[in-house]
């Protein structure tokens, strides 16, 4: 392992680990990303006058798209990792500027926040252009952070196999719905909530 990438990973677990004893049948990069992931380390980060970088020099290259990748790279960059984050051509028929990610295109202001600070490329993956402007941004990146099932990445020439080839100091960094066996289906915040019965009793419409 590279040592920005071992750098990455010990920040990563050691932030994790200082949170509070929850449910662990999702991965730990969801509690990262939808809970207050400074929560204990955030006082000794700010307790110093010049806030200390952990992650500086670390590059960080996001496939993640919706809430829980832009919100892991807000973290990521607040520790000092350099963003980057590549997302799909908007729809067509979308005004221009419009961002590819879903969540820019219904919330803007969630969208603007989020994205203080990385840069954002656009890159069709499904083009052979897309996939070389990718692999030209990897050539120079440390961990890759996508939020694709395993088989979506693995269709589009992105499997652990193929970046390992291509660049094998690459660390990938994986958010999935759920470990194991699970990791192929598709979920989200509200996914999540319904597994562990916490929408029950909620008004919610049909």
């Amino acid at each position: 392992m590279s040592r920005p990438a071992e750098l990455f990973f010990r920040v990563f677990f050691e932030v994790n680990s200082a949170l509070p004893s929850v449910r662990r049948a999702q991965p730990a990069i969801y509690f990262i990303v939808t809970r207050d992931p400074m929560a204990t380390a955030s006082k000794a980060l700010s307790a110093s006058p010049a806030p200390l970088k952990p992650l500086r020099g670390v590059r960080v290259l996001s496939l993640a798209l919706n809430l829980p990748g832009p919100a892991a790279l807000m973290r990521l960059r607040a520790m000092g990792a350099t963003c980057t984050k590549a997302e799909p051509p908007a729809p067509a028929g979308m005004p221009a500027g419009t961002p590819g990610d879903p969540m820019g295109q219904y919330n803007r202001k969630a969208y603007a926040t989020l994205h203080d600070g990385v840069k954002v490329i656009t890159v069709d993956l499904k083009t052979d252009k897309g996939q070389a402007a990718l692999h030209k941004v990897l050539a120079t990146t440390d961990v890759l952070l996508t939020s694709f099932r395993p088989s979506a990445l693995a269709k589009l020439g992105l499997g652990w196999k193929e970046l390992h080839k291509h660049h094998p100091a690459l660390s990938l960094v994986a958010i999935v719905g759920a470990p194991g066996a699970r990791a192929e289906e598709p979920g989200h915040d509200l996914t999540y909530l319904a597994d562990n019965g916490l929408v029950t009793g909620l008004d919610l419409p049909a």
